[in-house]
């Protein structure tokens, strides 16, 4: 199961990040191609292990900082500075998230969000009209469509422009967002219902 290459470095861009034609879980599955190259070595070295007693000799021979320092050269350094990258923004991410303990009416949310908060799922779906009754995908008529909250952003209007039954079911048009609602259910389109 080991890719052909012994330095896993060939597989990463000059800027540190997995190329997209590097071998099945390597950067998505696996992100930092230190600990795999590190892994790839020991094995190389030593192909038996006797667990658990091995356990710990295998983990921070791929795991542990100064391990990981010594890879040398360019691609890792480069690689290295990337993955802290990634967990530095994931980081960000997860403290902006966090509300801090504070009494009810003490606290409020920056008006820097961009978007609504939800508490509840649904909270942000919208309800479309369509503006007459269409004969829907499971035999029943479909006066009006609930739309999820992810296919509707920008979405300003409670009634659609355009409905089109076509062979492969509605076509919906409402501002610039076009909706297909078939047998597999409402889907955004890229193209635009036309008239």
């Amino acid at each position: 199961m080991l890719p052909e290459a012994d330095n896993f470095g060939v597989y990463l861009r000059e800027n540190g990040e997995v190329r997209f034609d590097a071998p099945a879980g390597m950067g998505t599955v696996y992100e930092d191609l230190r600990i795999l190259q590190l892994t790839r070595d020991l094995v190389a070295n030593a192909p038996v292990f006797d667990l658990p007693r091995d356990n710990r000799r295998l983990v921070e021979s791929a795991t542990h900082p100064e391990k990981i320092a010594s890879l040398k050269g360019e691609c890792w350094l480069k690689h290295g500075q990337h993955i802290q990258g990634k967990i530095l923004a994931m980081l960000m991410a997860a403290n902006g998230a966090v509300i801090p303990e504070a009494h009810f009416g003490d606290f409020s949310f920056p008006s820097s969000l961009d978007t609504r908060l939800m508490t509840r799922l649904g909270l942000d779906d919208r309800r479309l009209s369509l503006g007459g009754i269409y004969p829907g995908p499971f035999g029943l008529d479909v006066r009006e469509l609930v739309i999820p909250g992810h296919m509707t952003r920008g979405l300003d209007q409670e009634e659609a422009d355009l409905v089109r039954v076509t062979q492969e079911g509605l076509v919906i048009r409402a501002g610039r967002h076009a909706y297909r609602y078939s047998r597999f259910g409402l889907e955004k389109i890229n193209e635009p219902a036309h008239g």
